[in-house]
């Protein structure tokens, strides 16, 4: 009888572990809650994000897609604003619609975000990664390094940038953080340099049900000019809705925690008419409707440097000056320029989409550095806007135009 019983509990004990187990592997939505000051911080960023967005658009060459990074921009800014004081702090934070806003609370906002990002959804691979590399002749304030290592998560060191190997130490983080998309940020060691603050993040997710292989199909580029391209192409009920100009669809991956946007001018409007009508509460689920879509879209990549955030900033706001004496990073003022840069890549496929972004501040004491059923149907067969977006709180990682 007390071999039976033992038998017994052992198949109770091996079958609690089993529901254990298959539970540990379901991929469960765990949205990111946000309350209070968090939300308002969360809605005036997306307000932030898309502004960026345009700004950038506006000022691309002839023949080229673009993709921004809002969130690794923001998570830069942020980590930057704590190393600011007086007026400079009040104008970018007035840039980044934030003003009013205590830097404590957009630090546990970007802190939050992060954590749930990357929980959310454990079939997307999604990381950040931050650092700051400062002139090891000088001495960080002990608050700034703190805050942005207890906030960010990000490594600080003093590095000697008239060595030549400096550049390689920077350029191997950046690579292996961005899973080798972003291979190089830094062009030349420059002895001049103060410091470099970089934001570095890295997606990667399936479709929740993957594209087919279509038909060759005519893709009209920006230019008016046409070519015969494969479209991929799907059917399926997802969130939609259309104004006047433009429709969008809200594409799905694994288990919804992510979605990329897919935003696309009617007929008659091109993608500088949406941009000027473009509403970011049309782009919220809450504003969307369920509908069956049929979706025919090219597969694309794109690698996009934008080497003047600095200057689009200042197009944002021109009331707004990084003044070094209002920089509290170090013991004793440094005097420099100061240049923020991005630079991103995408790739999207039948299988899902790669991402990846790395935006990074830096001061020197010269001039700047250049830096390199019944179906709704859309044929996303001429220039289009995309977002991806976290879904539970509707920020967006990625913001992109293909039309080239």
């Amino acid at each position: 009888m007390k071999k039976v019983l033992l038998f017994l509990l052992a198949v109770i004990l091996y079958g609690c572990g089993d529901e254990e187990r298959i539970a540990n592997t379901r991929n469960e939505v765990e949205p990111i809650e946000l309350d209070g000051k968090l939300v308002d911080i969360n809605s005036n960023l997306q307000a932030f994000s898309w502004e960026f967005f345009s700004q950038v658009y506006r000022g691309k060459s002839a023949g080229d897609n673009v993709i921004v990074s809002p969130i690794s921009l923001g998570m830069n800014l942020g980590m930057l604003l704590n190393g600011l004081s007086g007026s400079s702090k009040q104008e970018l934070l007035k840039v980044m619609h934030l003003q009013g806003h205590d830097t404590n609370d957009i630090d546990l906002f970007f802190k939050k975000m992060m954590e749930g990002i990357q929980r959310t959804d454990k079939q997307t691979t999604f990381s950040s990664a931050n650092s700051f590399w400062f002139d090891e002749k000088y001495s960080l304030l002990k608050d700034f390094s703190s805050i942005i290592k207890n906030n960010y998560g990000a490594e600080v060191g003093g590095v000697d940038f008239a060595d030549s190997k400096t550049k390689d130490i920077i350029n191997t983080w950046c690579a292996r953080h961005t899973n080798q998309r972003i291979p190089q940020v830094i062009n030349e060691t420059n002895p001049e340099m103060l410091f470099y603050l970089i934001n570095a993040i890295y997606f990667d997710s399936t479709w929740e049900k993957p594209f087919e292989k279509g038909d060759s199909e005519s893709f009209t580029y920006e230019n008016g000019t046409q070519d015969k391209i494969i479209m991929m192409k799907k059917s399926g009920n997802w969130f939609f809705t259309e104004m006047d100009s433009y429709m969008v669809c809200s594409m799905p991956y694994t288990n919804g925690s992510f979605s990329m946007l897919l935003i696309l001018p009617k007929v008659g409007y091109n993608v500088q008419d949406v941009i000027a009508q473009l509403e970011v509460e049309d782009l919220l689920q809450n504003r969307m409707y369920k509908t069956d879509v049929h979706i025919w879209m090219p597969e694309f990549q794109c690698t996009y440097p934008i080497n003047d955030i600095y200057a689009k900033l200042r197009d944002m706001n021109p009331g707004f000056v990084l003044d070094a004496n209002e920089m509290e990073m170090f013991d004793e003022t440094v005097k420099g320029n100061v240049f923020i840069a991005q630079k991103n890549y995408i790739k999207v496929d039948e299988r899902g989409t790669k991402a990846a972004a790395i935006t990074y501040t830096g001061m020197d004491s010269s001039a700047p550095p250049a830096f390199e059923r019944k179906y709704v149907e859309m044929h996303l067969d001429h220039p289009f806007l995309y977002s991806i977006i976290e879904t539970s709180t509707n920020c967006p990682l990625f913001i992109g135009y293909h039309g080239n």
